[in-house]
């Protein structure tokens, strides 16, 4: 009886998420069986599950991944149109919560099963992600790669997190990154980990854990600078946890030198520049969708402000320029009003001159409030997620907000304890967030004269 209560909070789980997301995944495809960007991933889609790979379409950017997992399941049994396509979408994001909850489950060990699986269903219903679980996208199977990149190497299976992060660049090839962080993380955990007791030792400052500091990550620099012959030693004993990231890396190097370009086709409409209020334009969706973790650490964050703000200052400073200066606005952004994203510039950002720099102050909370929210990882999580995020946001052009839901994922699962009653209110606050959208999907019809369709409002 035991055995089956514990059981109990999980199996709950998946029931819930899997028979809510089925009556609206029907739901949304009896509404609308063609949605924006699926004209392109359908047709490509369809084009594979019948067993033709000879076809690629120009427009698509992103390598073949999706296609070739729907080809894989539904192509044996015949079963190949666009429902069926749609639902890899579906089935990637119930694996996704078995993700979540492993994951989240490592992070915070002492969470209560039934509250854990409260918080996964939470998560797992993060209104942006929770959307494109009913389209035909790359997105959400992109993130089941990533999630299980993330997981394995969290459990120091290097070389299945190795193949989960190659499956991660098949899907989106900016996931690169994240195979990074995976690589970059276990660098310095191993080197860390294994040198500072060594070096503390030494000092008689006694026993270093897993959430080492910053000025320990430069005390282990320090000590290989000085002895530079045990480098590759140390890497040798590495090379069995870093060769399948290794591996993964070069090959991405060499596709995209092949290739000449990131993107596989669209070139011209999806160059790479330096555009850095994207951070800006994050840290916002985070304190949208993140209440939990910014409740939790409120009365911290203002604390830290109000002490450090010469710091405060300097950054809004910095903030300024830098909506001043390296604002971009991509013609998509003002043309395509399928997206809310459109609406967001043109009611707001766009509309209003002062509107830019009125925000920064909110800006300030928010990129507070993250830091706060990993302050239970290490030094060396902070810093190569950090850099790692900054590479997979700030040198998109346009914005959208599926861009932001990896590195936000990233932050939610990895943050400390919180408390239920602010897992209540973000709770209601997804639950609402998703009323709106797909009610709006369901009701709002936009009409394009150079497209049959009718279209439909979306993330």
């Amino acid at each position: 009886m035991a055995f089956y209560y514990d059981k109990l909070p999980k199996l709950t789980l998946f029931i819930v998420y899997t028979a809510f997301s089925v009556f609206l995944f029907c739901k949304v495809f009896a509404t609308s069986n063609l949605v924006i960007d699926e004209e392109f991933h359908l047709r490509q889609g369809l084009n594979y599950c019948n067993g033709d790979f000879t076809v690629w379409d120009p427009k698509i950017t992103t390598l073949p991944g999706l296609y070739i997992v729907s080809t894989l399941l539904f192509l044996p049994f015949n079963l190949c149109n666009a429902f069926t396509l749609r639902l890899t979408s579906l089935l990637a994001s119930i694996i996704n919560v078995w993700f979540i909850y492993k994951i989240r489950k490592l992070v915070t060990a002492k969470n209560k099963d039934w509250k854990l699986a409260f918080e996964t269903f939470i998560i797992s219903t993060l209104p942006p992600m929770y959307f494109f679980a009913h389209l035909y996208y790359t997105d959400i199977i992109s993130i089941t790669a990533v999630l299980g990149l993330v997981l394995f190497n969290m459990r120091n299976e290097h070389n299945i997190a190795a193949l989960f992060g190659l499956a991660s660049v098949l899907m989106r090839q900016t996931n690169i990154v994240w195979v990074g962080m995976a690589f970059g993380m276990t660098v310095i955990d191993k080197f860390c980990i294994q040198t500072l007791p060594f070096i503390k030792d030494a000092d008689k400052t006694g026993k270093i854990d897993h959430l080492y500091t910053l000025q320990d990550i430069i005390a282990v620099a320090g000590f290989y600078l000085k002895r530079f012959y045990l480098i590759p030693k140390q890497l040798k004993l590495l090379a069995f946890y870093l060769v399948g990231y290794l591996l993964v890396i070069l090959a991405f190097i060499g596709f995209v030198l092949w290739n000449g370009s990131i993107v596989v086709g669209d070139k011209t409409a999806h160059t790479a520049a330096l555009h850095l209020p994207q951070i800006l334009y994050f840290s916002l969706f985070t304190l949208v969708f993140g209440i939990s973790m910014v409740l939790t650490h409120l009365e911290r964050t203002i604390k830290w402000a109000c002490k450090k703000w010469y710091i405060v200052a300097i950054g809004t400073v910095a903030m300024a320029i830098i909506v001043n200066f390296n604002t971009i606005v991509h013609p998509y952004l003002l043309a395509d009003n399928r997206h809310y994203t459109f609406y967001v510039w043109n009611k707001f950002y766009g509309k209003y001159a002062f509107a830019r720099y009125a925000i920064i102050p909110v800006y300030a909370l928010a990129l507070i409030s993250l830091y706060h929210a990993i302050n239970n990882k290490s030094a060396g999580f902070k810093l190569i997620f950090s850099i790692c995020a900054v590479a997979a946001i700030a040198f998109q052009q346009l914005v959208e907000v599926r861009y932001f839901i990896i590195p936000f994922l990233l932050i939610r699962l990895n943050t400390s304890q919180i408390k239920c009653k602010n897992l209540v209110v973000e709770f209601f606050s997804y639950t609402l967030i998703n009323a709106f959208v797909f009610l709006t999907f369901f009701r709002k019809e936009i009409y394009w004269s150079d497209f049959g369709e009718v279209q439909r409002l979306i993330w």
